[in-house]
This record gives C-alpha cells, structure tokens and sequence, in this order.
C-alpha cells in the first residue's frame, strides 16, 4: 500500500492511497480517531468543504499532472 499526504492540519490529513495488487486508488481524510475515505472520482466532482480540502485536491492534481509530464 502506497500512501501520500496531500495536506494536513491539526485536525487530521487528506491522503492519497493506492493499493497496487488490487489497482485500487482513493482519497481519505484521516482525523486522529478513524478515516473517512471516499473514491478518487468522488474526491475529483466534488467541491472543497473548506481550505484544507481544496489545498489536498490541488496537491492531487499536481501530482497527477506530475506523472504525465514525467
């Protein structure tokens, strides 16, 4: 399992995971006591419920861009 930080605070992280023997990829927001994890196309149409939201979307879609000028 693969894991990156996209953003985070003192209330938790946005995070990326991507789990390569099942090609399974999805973005969890991760609080001290449990993640609540959501589908990456979900993560993507929706809109940032506040500002680390949108800094963790943001970081996703360099990342994303990232790989394919790579």
């Amino acid at each position: 399992m693969m894991i990156c930080v996209l953003a985070e605070d003192l209330r938790g992280c946005w995070r990326v995971v991507f789990e390569p023997e099942n090609l399974h990829l999805y973005v969890e927001f991760a609080p001290s006591d449990k993640a609540d994890w959501m589908s990456i196309d979900d993560f993507l149409a929706r809109v940032p419920r506040d500002e680390l939201h949108k800094q963790a979307l943001e970081r996703l879609l360099e990342r994303i861009a990232g790989a394919f000028l790579s």
